[in-house]
């Protein structure tokens, strides 16, 4: 005669198998961020961003934009700039209600060294219900000796994560 098997006596098989796929799904991902980090470094790129989201309005018209990178190079950066446009749903740039621009400029402050990640959380950047997107425009990147690069264009491509298929960023829900 075989003994029950109930649910509680599984839980450690199941624990250990939730665990195991965390740990699978999060060496993939950073296998996949060094493959970006190595393709930058290829094309002399500083950064790599690996997360990038505006969030849909809050209560009173407010969209956030949250930002994660990468430092790409042998250098210690000192300011991070991503210059951003904010568009609605059918593809028109809105403006802020309140400072009445479609742009806004985004700034990092490191000292961020080689291989270390920073992540930009910005709060209230425009002030408009209608936008449902963000283009990255520009990145500028100044280190601490001085030298600049900026990344516009084309090259923008080259500093995304490979995950990213365009500079055109859509909203998401906050905290869900």
């Amino acid at each position: 005669m075989r003994k029950p098997v109930y649910l509680f006596m599984m839980f450690p098989y199941i624990a250990a198998v939730l665990l195991l796929s965390i740990v699978l799904i999060s060496c993939y991902s950073i296998i996949d961020l060094n493959t970006d980090v190595d393709r930058a470094r290829q094309s002399e790129m500083p950064i790599v961003i690996y997360y990038i989201t505006p969030y849909y309005p809050n209560s009173a018209g407010g969209v956030d934009v949250s930002i994660g990178f990468i430092n790409a190079t042998d250098n210690i950066i000192k300011y991070t700039r991503f210059m951003v446009r904010a568009y609605n749903a059918v593809g028109e740039m809105e403006l802020c209600e309140i400072r009445h621009r479609e742009t806004s400029l985004l700034r990092c402050v490191g000292p961020l060294g080689p291989g270390k990640r920073d992540y930009g959380d910005w709060s209230n950047v425009w002030y408009n219900y209608a936008i449902r997107y963000i283009v990255l425009e520009y990145v500028k990147v100044t280190f601490m000796n001085g030298d600049e690069v900026i990344i516009k264009g084309e090259d923008l491509s080259l500093i995304l994560a490979s995950k990213f298929k365009s500079n055109k960023f859509y909203a998401s829900y906050k905290g869900r």
